[in-house]
């Protein structure tokens, strides 16, 4: 799961520099976005280094479960951010983390898709 992680490190990296830049730089609900993916850039980093140090393994009948779990639960941040989003009208703390947290929902679907189907 090496090249996972390593792809896991990239997204995270990407999302600290680019969420870090609108956090310190920006203002209104483009700052909370910011403020959201670099916190959600931290978190994909350490899941990132433990995938990377993990090394290349086989994908057991387990792993392969658990990567469909959180299939479904990256389309539920989806689900919760874009919720946030509608019913946080008006309030830019929400409305932002809302985008933050699509963003994240469909970045992690795409990595845990790759991970899935290049295991079969």
């Amino acid at each position: 799961m090496s090249a996972h992680g390593l792809r896991l490190i990239v997204f995270a990296v990407l999302s600290m520099v680019g969420g870090g830049g609108l956090a310190f730089g920006a203002k209104g609900m483009w700052r909370e976005f910011g403020w959201m993916t670099l916190m959600w850039g931290l978190v994909n980093l350490f899941f990132g280094i433990g995938a990377y140090r993990g090394g290349d393994k086989p994908i057991t009948p387990s792993v392969r479960e658990f990567l469909t779990f959180n299939l479904g639960l990256n389309l539920a941040y989806v689900g919760v951010g874009v919720t946030m989003v509608i019913l946080g009208k008006g309030n830019d703390r929400v409305v932002g983390y809302g985008w933050a947290v699509i963003l994240q929902g469909i970045g992690l679907e795409v990595l845990d898709s790759v991970l899935l189907f290049r295991s079969k």
